[in-house]
């Protein structure tokens, strides 16, 4: 009898187990769409800045050394990009079955599509770190000019 009881146990554990796998798969099948637009707004947003950063450092080469972490930060951060925004399932754009593929698969890329993303904050903060190293030096030279 005490058998059975513990079968049973198992099975009901085993059976909530089950209703809360699905529950976390049907919710973020349901929140892809949104979870999506908002990475991809945080994507064109960081590129939009990294673009211009780009700019800044080609045009200002002169007062900043080829090696520093700012020009390595930025191209590895471009190619972490061009990875991430591959890893964005087209689900605004797409129709039909494509789009209802996409949108199941969603949860099982999910995990490591907001590993990358957090890598991609990483490189943001190695930027900020970066600027004001540089800010630092810059500080210091002008110390030295009127000092």
């Amino acid at each position: 009898m005490a058998e059975y009881a513990s079968a049973i146990a198992g099975l009901v554990s085993i059976g909530i187990d089950i209703v809360q796998i699905i529950y976390r798969y049907s919710s973020s099948v349901h929140e892809a769409p949104k979870s999506v637009a908002r990475l991809s707004e945080e994507a064109a947003s960081l590129q939009n800045v990294l673009e211009q950063l780009d700019a800044f450092l080609w045009k200002h080469q002169h007062d900043l050394t080829q090696a520093s972490a700012l020009f390595f930060a930025t191209s590895g951060c471009n190619a972490w990009l061009a990875d991430f925004k591959k890893r964005l399932p087209p689900l605004s754009s797409t129709r039909g079955v494509h789009r209802l593929f996409s949108r199941l698969k969603w949860p099982l890329d999910e995990k490591s599509t907001q590993q990358a993303a957090e890598c991609i904050h990483r490189f943001a903060e190695t930027f900020h770190f970066a600027l004001d190293v540089q800010g630092l030096y810059a500080i210091d030279l002008h110390r030295h000019q009127y000092y």
